[in-house]
């Protein structure tokens, strides 16, 4: 099973500098190549021998299919190995600070400004669904936010330890995947249930209504409130919070947040262009 790692800790040519933290999916560490280049390391809850994890094995090795391609919106996936019989998966390391950091220091977002973030997020998932690869996991700790020298935000997606491949979605993995708060109800059902690219569009939606309004859409005093409003579809209006929200923004988060996959977009890209004229108003 995998162990935590100390800092100065060697893995596979990978010096251990300091955790990020961890979660259902596996722990995150910062580390240097011997090259002395800054990257993140992941060590992923998966055995790399046991029998009950070999469908997770299959989804965390078709992840190869990323090595050595780029795009700006997206952390930069570097490899993939096995050591002391733990799997992990390295990482291009992003500059910035995650977008839930803002949001707990009370920073306040413009319409505009969250629309660039919306925009960033959903450019980067058009990609990786272009490679066949659902994120899964899209939330305020995984999109990294940097101002520009211009002052303009930058967002890049990171943490793909959660990902699958686009033909995985019925094999059966190891239970349910990703941030409850953040999921599509479609993935509350577990490795039963299909799985397509809209659960990414519906994450994007619950983090925009959270930048432009600080809460979160649906939320209650009980986890069963929550899934009765989720699986509703109800939610305070954007317009009785955000003061020159446009009606089409409203109109746009409303799909994405829609309990029913074949309501949302056609695709990440389709969600994107309805954003750009959203925005216009």
């Amino acid at each position: 099973m995998p162990v935590f790692l100390e800092a100065g800790k060697e893995v596979n040519g990978h010096t251990v500098e300091k955790s990020l933290g961890g979660g259902g999916e596996g722990h995150a560490y910062l580390a240097r190549t011997k090259e002395g280049t800054r990257v993140v390391l992941k060590q992923l809850a998966i055995s790399a021998t046991s029998r009950d994890d070999k469908a997770e094995r299959e989804r965390f090795h078709r992840l190869k299919r990323l090595f050595g391609l780029k795009h700006e919106c997206v952390a930069k996936t570097i490899e993939t190995f096995k050591h002391d019989g733990a799997l992990y998966l390295v990482s291009e390391y992003v500059d910035g600070r995650p977008l839930r950091a803002f949001l707990e220091s009370g920073t306040k977002f413009s319409v505009m400004e969250a629309g660039r973030i919306a925009h960033n997020t959903l450019d980067g998932l058009a990609w990786l669904h272009a490679q066949e690869v659902i994120h899964r996991d899209i939330k305020p700790e995984n999109l990294i936010v940097k101002r520009g020298s211009k002052g303009n935000l930058k967002t890049k997606i990171i943490d793909l330890g959660a990902a699958l491949h686009m033909g995985l979605s019925r094999v059966t993995v190891r239970g349910v995947v990703g941030t409850p708060a953040y999921m599509a109800p479609e993935l509350w059902s577990g490795p039963s249930g299909a799985i397509s690219s809209t659960v990414d569009q519906f994450a994007v939606g619950v983090v925009t209504y959270e930048i432009l309004t600080g809460r979160h859409p649906f939320a209650a005093d009980t986890s069963t409130g929550f899934f009765v409003k989720v699986l509703s579809g109800e939610y305070p209006p954007l317009g009785t919070t955000v003061r020159g929200a446009p009606a089409e923004l409203e109109a746009w988060i409303a799909r994405l947040l829609s309990p029913n996959p074949s309501d949302r977009y056609p695709s990440a890209d389709d969600a994107l262009r309805a954003l750009e004229i959203a925005l216009r108003g």
